[in-house]
């Protein structure tokens, strides 16, 4: 279950090539600043408001991604689960919708 880089890059009118560059920098260590300052080469020019912006959305997915994670093991030792409630929480990236069909 990786991050929905199409997503965020809907979301913040940047290309997933950028995203996943920006992604990529962020998980290696670098700050949104140093990012803006340093390798704007990398990412295309993105300035600081918009690495905000991505990181934001990062967070967001990262803690979407956090309960799913957390909803499928406790389905998964449940007997009279769909497979169908199963595939939506995989599929999805909205959590008003994941949370719907957990409970």
């Amino acid at each position: 279950m990786s991050i929905p880089f199409d997503l965020i890059a809907i979301k913040t009118g940047f290309s997933t090539a950028q995203i996943k560059e920006v992604y990529c920098l962020l998980k290696n260590g670098a700050t949104v600043s140093f990012i803006a300052r340093y390798r704007k080469d990398r990412t295309g020019g993105i300035d600081e408001n918009g690495l905000e912006k991505i990181h934001n959305q990062f967070e967001h997915y990262e803690k979407i991604k956090s309960r799913k994670k957390s909803i499928l093991k406790l389905l998964s030792n449940l007997k009279n689960v769909s497979p169908s409630c199963i595939s939506l929480i995989k599929s999805s990236w909205d959590i008003s919708e994941i949370e719907d069909a957990y409970y």
